[in-house]
């Protein structure tokens, strides 16, 4: 058998192996609301997976308050959604299948805040006492 042949029959079961548009990976997308269903724009979007290589994958919602990660590896996934001023959110077990689009809506609650607060104080760095000012070279330096 020729080089050439051997090749083509290589390339011809490579094809069938592995068909043409075969996805490997799976889409995860969705909606953040508030509590009156309307969007909201600017939330962190969070998820994580043991099967995704490269660890937790973060996105913000767009201005219709929706997010999209197109290529996700398959597996079950950790979606944390959290914004400042809200209940963070957090949907487990979401399931990411080969060449499918996973969707999910979130809503999100107004955070509430209790009666205690805390109030720190720290020693400035400028001691306002003190007017001169002063700097120390060394014969190396000179």
């Amino acid at each position: 058998m020729s080089f050439s042949r051997v090749m083509l029959c290589l390339l011809l079961c490579a094809s069938l192996a592995f068909p043409a548009g075969a996805a490997t990976t799976g889409e995860l997308c969705g909606w953040v609301v508030d509590q009156a269903g309307l969007p909201m724009a600017g939330v962190s979007v969070a998820a994580s997976s043991p099967a995704q290589i490269g660890g937790e994958q973060v996105t913000r919602t767009g201005k219709e308050g929706f997010f999209q990660y197109p290529r996700l590896a398959a597996g079950e996934y950790r979606v944390v959604v959290a914004q400042p001023g809200f209940v963070t959110h957090e949907v487990v077990d979401v399931p990411v299948r080969l060449d499918r689009r996973t969707q999910i809506r979130v809503t999100l609650a107004i955070a509430e805040f209790g009666d205690q607060v805390t109030v720190t104080d720290e020693t400035p760095v400028v001691d306002p006492t003190r007017v001169s000012m002063g700097q120390n070279f060394t014969a190396d330096y000179l």
